[in-house]
């Protein structure tokens, strides 16, 4: 979602939240998958960077359910009806 950031000011976003203790499960268990590769190897910024970001798109995407979507779909068609 380009520029979500622009989108979490609007009105329909507010209270828009991830379930916090699944988003810990979540974490905990993508945490074992990458702990070999974390911290990554001294090869500077570029590559924790992409681990980290790898991490979160994973846990994301974990955690963007059919109904989280549909949520955030109809939030976005307010914005724009609204």
């Amino acid at each position: 979602m380009t520029d979500s950031v622009k989108l979490a000011e609007e009105p329909e976003f507010i209270v828009l939240n991830l379930d916090g203790e699944k988003a810990v499960e979540t974490s905990q268990r993508w945490l074992k998958k990458y702990e070999n590769a974390w911290p990554p190897p001294k090869k500077g910024a570029d590559e924790f960077h992409q681990v980290s970001d790898e991490m979160r798109i994973e846990i994301v995407a974990a955690l963007a359910t059919p109904a989280f979507r549909k949520d955030v779909d109809k939030r976005c068609k307010g914005c724009l009806t609204g």
